[in-house]
């Protein structure tokens, strides 16, 4: 009895060893030794590939962005690729995340994290420009504009940023265009980080580079440190928020946009399939659904990039993604 009780101790350790050696092992499957003069590149393994391929053009991104926000980067940065997450982080001290685990990453996975990764970058060197004040509710959307148009600047994208002005049209018209509508950027943002999300930001920092050029559009970073976006803007600028504000929504409501606008000369715009129109009854009254199907180029088209103007009563509806298996 006491040797089958041994014999069964045995075996539970064994077990217990066999679970524990695969989770080793997936620690030590991470790689941070691609590295370059300023830029470290943690990721799996297996996609230590990904990483040699694109060390030297966040290399260069690293030195297009610290003289374009005034040598305000660390020296050192970390940018950790994870397979298992979505989304980005960015910590001021030099570490950027990139969640991997996101449709956007499949077609072209390496464009999808040069984007993200110079988008990053570029908001790091922002958040050190003024001491991490700007990530306040009432000024983060020019932090997002901004990090967009530096990342689009040194990849040589920013035809893309003509789409901007479309999303601000769109948005000034259903009422969500604003320096009071944007006051609360990450109750619009939905914590996404896409053209919609930055137009605002975008569109008015063009407006200001226009009006005053562009190192003193720089320097409102700067003043943000010292106080509100409003004080900002008049230390900066010498004119009042509402006669900016005024003069922003004057130029997005009357920028003329052109019915194509590829991101870069070799990228092909979504092409609509076919439309479907399914009229629909019941206790809250009638309606008619519009669906739609996109088909997928270099971007996915996202719903919150759709919008459906109503010419009989001026109203703009934004599209939503439908529930269901057939989501996609």
């Amino acid at each position: 009895m006491f040797r089958s009780a041994l014999f069964l101790v045995i075996r539970l350790a064994t077990a217990l060893v066999c679970l524990l050696i695969p989770c080793g092992t997936h620690a030590q499957s991470i790689t941070d030794r691609i590295v370059s003069e300023h830029v470290r590149i943690s990721l799996p393994t297996e996609r230590e590939w990904l990483g040699r391929d694109v060390v030297m053009d966040l290399e260069r991104c690293w030195r297009y962005t610290n003289a374009a926000t005034g040598e305000k980067l660390p020296r050192k940065i970390v940018v950790d690729l994870n397979w298992e997450k979505s989304g980005t982080k960015t910590n001021p001290d030099g570490w950027i995340q990139i969640g991997m685990k996101t449709p956007a990453a499949d077609f072209d996975m390496r464009s999808f994290l040069l984007r993200n990764a110079a988008r990053e970058i570029a908001r790091l060197g922002l958040l050190n420009l003024s001491r991490g004040t700007i990530f306040r509710e009432g000024s983060e959307f020019l932090v997002e504009g901004m990090s967009e148009i530096i990342a689009r600047e040194y990849l040589r994208a920013t035809r893309g940023l003509a789409g901007a002005w479309v999303h601000a049209q769109m948005l000034d018209r259903m009422n969500q265009l604003g320096l009071a509508a944007q006051a609360s950027w990450s109750g619009f943002s939905g914590d996404r980080h896409g053209l919609r999300e930055a137009s605002p930001g975008i569109t008015f920092l063009l407006t200001c580079r226009e009006l005053y050029g562009r190192e003193r559009t720089m320097k409102l970073f700067e003043a943000l440190q010292r106080g509100t976006l409003s004080e900002g803007i008049v230390a900066t600028f010498r004119t009042t928020p509402g006669a900016l504000e005024a003069a922003w929504l004057k130029k997005v409501r009357t920028t003329t946009i052109s019915e194509s606008i590829p991101g870069s000369p070799d990228e092909e715009p979504p092409k609509l399939e076919r439309a479907d129109c399914v009229a629909a009854s019941d206790a809250s009254g009638s309606r008619l659904q519009l669906r739609l199907f996109i088909g997928k180029g270099v971007n996915a088209l996202l719903p919150q990039s759709l919008y459906l103007p109503d010419d009989a009563s001026g109203r703009v509806f934004q599209a939503r993604l439908p529930a269901g298996r057939d989501a996609n």
